[in-house]
This record gives structure tokens, C-alpha cells and sequence, in this order.
């Protein structure tokens, strides 16, 4: 009995647990309250090894050969294995997004070899619906742990074998693929997986499936930076779920709205979005939704210059993500975390934080991520002094962006490229780099891109003396910044428009811009950008020059006075 058990327990793959020996192992020869005893035994003997801090069990690769060589009845055996993987998969799916998310995540994990095994044993003896459903159900698990090209093999495996699938369920593993994808940065190829998923479920009538297939061919658009149209796959999304009343589909729909409410700078509407889709995901108890929600509400008050509620939000994100071992959300709010420092002036921790992101989206695979982190890292040495070393990481940054077709991310790049010819005095390429990103940010709608780089512009017209042409540029990028509440952009747009006035002989005007940015930006605990700082201070230093020692204190003093709103009105009224 006991080396009938040894071959029996040789079809596990990375150990098992009792409960597990007893559904598999058992039979008409071998009784399922015979498992343990026996187990004991082999224990004894050092056939197999019994781990006491994970409660599993597991045998040692040559002697799992052995049992394997020895086992008599395989294919009921490996049948059993499967069967159980599946009924586990399937109560193991709903928990996956739910307050036992953590918990379920363990338990898929510790049996992963299990699961893959018992897929591929499945496609290989003509049983692929039951390897499709696996594969389905541990969907959301590949997906939070960044192992896309697993789920992209297996799916590929079940997609290309023999034999049939229905329709319902090969729509859903297209589905899961197509998402796969986009995460490997693989877009055109998502696209074609998802579309395939919308024409069947269409064609099934399916609409929890049309609208899944919907919300992801919207990520995959908003992915490329097409924002309008990823919005109206978003919003075809959010009614089909509204007629089926899936609140986790709704919430879902929300919060990729807010995302490009975001990425088109509409940080009031991305708020709103993202507290609506908050409350949906609490309601239903979507750990996952409520951490991705928390951590685009920190993306928000980045943007709007409020750091610390930035942090609160992000790190409390950052547990939540850490608690269901999502990857990929960890490493995104961690880059944030890092953009924060950065604009603080913490460089040291800026860099700690970009190179820990990188780390786990090169460990993912995730291209937009590792892009996204390389450019974080050029802006580290940038603001050190490093232009050239900048240069590569920028460069880097852009060739992966073009790679995977990110309009948005390309043209962030080419504007950081830009700026590192501007800082190198290189004012006509500077302004080749700057045109370019803004006809790309133009294209896809991006107000806070248009915005940067219509104020990079005005740097180049500035620096070259041509001060009307400057202030028309800042006041053009003031209104755009203005509209989206983004108050980082609108003091460093008072700021400009304090050097323009300079450059115009309007001293006063110069001295209460400049002090009014100076303090607003020190209110948030943001510093000037190196290049920006020095141009500040040398016009200070001019100013306290061309004027008496009482004009300069009074001018000043009156400017640290002003708030942000009574410097953008002090700049319309003149």
C-alpha cells in the first residue's frame, strides 16, 4: 500500500497538503482515511518530507521520478489531480477580489505547479475545457502577480490544441490574454485577442462577456493613447454592466474613466471618478479595486500639488497591494512615491524609490512600467546635473515607448529629451523636441502635456531674449493649468510670467510674481527644477540691483503675501 501511495503522490508537482493526498490519492484500493497513516510512514522512511511551518507535503525530484516509473493506474490518478485542481480553482476565483484575497492568493500560490501541471495534462489528453477553466479562474492571480507570460503559454496551449471549447469560455480566455498583453506591452496583439472576445461573446449574446471584452480593448486604446476612444469603449463598457447590475463592473468602468480623466488632466473629474468608484469597491469588498482607487486619488493630489495627502494616499495603497501580492500596482505606487521626493528635492530617495519600481516591472515584464521608471531615473540625475546621463535614460525610455505604441508616454519622453537640449543651451533642437510633443499631446488630448509643453516653448523664447513671444506662451499654458487645477503648473506659470515681466522692464510686477511662487511652492514642500532655480535666482539678484533696498523689501514682501489665486488675478489684471 504504502508504494502504491508513493506512486500516487509522484503526480504533485511542488507538494501537496492532506487534504489534497485524500482527494487524489483514494480509491477502491486505498481508503481516504488511509492517507494519513500511510503518509506518516513515508515520512518515517524519508520518501517524503513533511514541512510542519506550511503544513504541506513533498518528495524529492528523483523518487518523484521513481513513483511516476511505478505508477500502474496514471491516467485515473492524473484524472483525480485534475478534477481536484479544478473544484479548487473554481472556489478559489470569487475569493480572489474579495476580503479573502490575501488568504486565496497564498493557497494558489503554494499549489501553482499544481495548477500548471494539471492544465497542461488536461490540454494533452483531450480534456482543454477543464484546462480553460483553470486557466480562467487563476486569471486574476496571474494578472496581480505579474506572471503574464505563464497565462499567456497555457492560454496559447488550450487556444491551439485540438478539440473544442465553447464559446462562452474561449471568449473569456481571449479576454484574459488580450490583457496579458497589454501588460507585456504587446498592444496591436491584445487587440486582435480582444476583439476576437467581443465578436464571440456578441455573437453568444454574453453581455457580462461583451462588456469585459469593452472595458479591456478601452485599456488597451488608452494603452496606445487614444483617449477619446478608449473613453467610449469605457462608457459602452459601464452600460452593458449597468443592465446586468454588476456593481464590480461598474466600479471598474469608473475608475478606468478616472484614469483618463487623468491622463487628459481632469483632476477634478478624476477625483470624482475615482471616490465614486472607492465607494462601489468598499460596498462589495474589492480589495483590489479599493487599493488601485486609493492609489489614482494619490495620483490626483499629486497633480494638484497636495503631497501629503499624495502620501497618505499612496502608502496606504501600497499596504493594501502588498497584502494580496499585487506586483504591478506595488511598483506603480511606489514610482509615485518617488515622484513626489523628486519634485521635493529628495533625489537620493527619488532614485530608491524608481530603481525598487524598476525592479519589479522588469521582474513582471510590464514594458509601459519599466518605461515609465527608466525616464523617473533620467530626471534623477537631470536634476542633479547629469544631462547627458539623463539623455540615455531618456532615450531608453523612448525607444520602449515606441516599441509598444504609447503616444502619451512617447511624447513625455521627447519633451524630456527637450529639456536636456535646453539645458545644454541647445535652443533650436530644444524647440524641434518641444513641437513635437506638443502636436502628440494635441492628438491624443492631453491638456496637462499640452500645457508643459507649451511652457517648455516659452522657456525657449525667453531664453532667447524674445520676452513677448515668452509671456504669450505662459499665459497660454496658465489658462490650460488654471482649467485642471493643477497647482504646480499654475505657480510655475506665475513664476515664468515674473521673468517675462522682468525682461519687460516691470520690475514690481517681476519681484511680487516670483516671491508669490517662491512661497506657494514652499506651502506644498516642492523646489524648483535645477535649470529653473539658477534663471530665479540670477533674476532676484538683478532686482535687488535695479532697485532701492526699500522698493526691492517692499515688492517682496508684498509678493510672499499673495496666495496663488491672488497672483493669477494680479497677472489678469494687468
Amino acid at each position: 500500500m504504502k508504494k502504491i501511495l508513493w506512486s500516487r503522490l509522484s503526480v504533485f508537482n511542488g507538494g501537496w497538503t492532506l487534504e489534497a493526498a485524500e482527494e487524489v490519492c483514494s480509491d477502491d484500493i486505498i481508503d481516504k482515511n488511509e492517507i494519513l497513516d500511510l503518509m506518516s510512514q513515508l515520512t518515517e522512511k524519508s520518501v517524503i518530507i513533511y514541512d510542519h511551518s506550511k503544513n504541506r507535503y513533498r518528495i524529492l525530484e528523483s523518487l518523484k521520478q521513481y513513483g511516476i516509473e511505478k505508477l500502474s493506474d496514471g491516467k485515473e490518478i492524473f484524472l483525480q489531480h485534475l478534477n481536484y485542481f479544478l473544484k479548487l480553482s473554481k472556489k478559489a476565483k470569487p475569493e480572489l477580489i474579495g476580503e479573502n484575497t490575501k488568504f486565496w492568493m497564498h493557497i494558489i500560490e503554494a499549489d501553482h505547479n499544481n495548477f500548471l501541471s494539471a492544465i497542461e495534462w488536461s490540454v494533452n489528453n483531450e480534456n482543454k475545457e477543464t484546462g480553460a477553466v483553470i486557466s480562467n479562474a487563476l486569471g486574476s492571480f496571474w494578472s496581480r502577480m505579474g506572471q503574464y507570460s505563464t497565462g499567456i503559454r497555457l492560454i496559447e496551449i488550450i487556444l491551439e490544441s485540438s478539440g473544442s471549447l465553447s464559446k462562452l469560455l474561449k471568449g473569456d480566455i481571449l479576454n484574459w490574454i488580450g490583457n496579458f498583453r497589454i501588460s507585456l506591452g504587446d498592444n496591436e496583439q491584445a487587440k486582435k485577442y480582444l476583439e476576437e472576445s467581443l465578436d464571440l461573446n456578441k455573437e453568444i449574446g454574453d453581455k457580462r462577456g461583451i462588456a469585459e471584452s469593452m472595458l479591456r480593448l478601452g485599456n488597451v486604446t488608452n494603452s496606445l493613447g487614444e483617449f477619446e476612444l478608449a473613453k467610449n469603449y469605457y462608457e459602452d463598457s459601464q452600460d452593458t454592466y449597468k443592465e446586468i447590475d454588476s456593481k464590480s463592473g461598474i466600479a471598474a468602468t469608473t475608475l478606468s474613466l478616472g484614469n483618463i480623466a487623468l491622463n487628459q488632466g481632469d483632476y477634478g473629474l478624476a477625483k470624482k471618478y475615482n471616490e465614486e468608484s472607492l465607494s462601489i469597491f468598499k460596498e462589495i469588498g474589492h480589495k483590489y479595486g479599493i487599493a488601485i482607487s486609493i492609489n489614482n486619488l494619490g495620483d490626483v493630489s499629486l497633480f494638484q500639488g497636495d503631497y501629503e495627502l499624495a502620501k497618505k494616499y499612496l502608502k496606504e495603497s501600497l499596504q493594501l497591494l502588498k497584502e494580496i501580492g499585487n506586483k504591478k500596482g506595488m511598483a506603480f505606487s511606489i514610482n509615485t512615491l518617488g515622484n513626489i521626493v523628486l519634485n521635493q528635492g529628495d533625489y537620493e530617495l527619488a532614485k530608491k524609490y524608481f530603481e525598487e519600481s524598476l525592479v519589479i516591472f522588469k521582474e513582471i515584464g510590464h514594458k509601459h512600467g519599466i518605461a515609465l521608471s527608466i525616464l523617473s531615473l533620467g530626471m534623477v540625475v537631470f536634476n542633479q546635473g547629469y544631462s547627458e546621463q539623463a539623455k540615455i535614460y531618456y532615450e531608453e525610455s523612448l525607444d520602449i515607448r515606441k516599441e509598444i505604441g504609447d503616444k502619451n508616454g512617447i511624447a513625455e519622453s521627447i519633451k524630456n529629451v527637450g529639456n536636456v537640449a535646453y539645458a545644454q543651451g541647445d535652443y533650436q533642437q530644444a524647440n524641434k523636441y518641444y513641437k513635437e510633443s506638443l502636436d502628440i499631446y494635441k492628438e491624443i488630448g492631453s491638456k496637462n502635456g499640452i500645457a508643459n509643453s507649451i511652457n517648455s516653448l516659452g522657456n525657449i523664447a525667453f531664453c532667447k531674449r524674445d520676452f513677448g513671444q515668452a509671456n504669450k506662451y505662459y499665459k497660454e499654458s496658465l489658462a490650460i493649468f488654471t482649467e485642471i487645477v493643477d497647482k504646480i503648473g499654475i505657480t510655475n506659470s506665475i513664476n515664468n510670467l515674473g521673468k517675462t515681466a522682468y525682461g519687460l522692464g516691470d520690475f514690481e510686477k517681476a519681484i511680487k510674481l516670483i516671491s508669490a511662487a517662491e512661497n506657494v511652492l514652499e506651502s506644498m514642500g516642492v523646489v524648483f527644477d535645477k535649470y529653473e532655480q539658477k534663471i530665479k535666482d540670477e533674476i532676484i539678484e538683478k532686482l535687488h540691483e535695479l532697485l532701492t533696498e526699500e522698493e526691492y523689501a517692499k515688492y517682496r514682501e508684498e509678493g510672499k503675501k499673495l496666495t496663488m489665486e491672488e497672483a493669477v488675478q494680479l497677472i489678469i489684471d494687468n
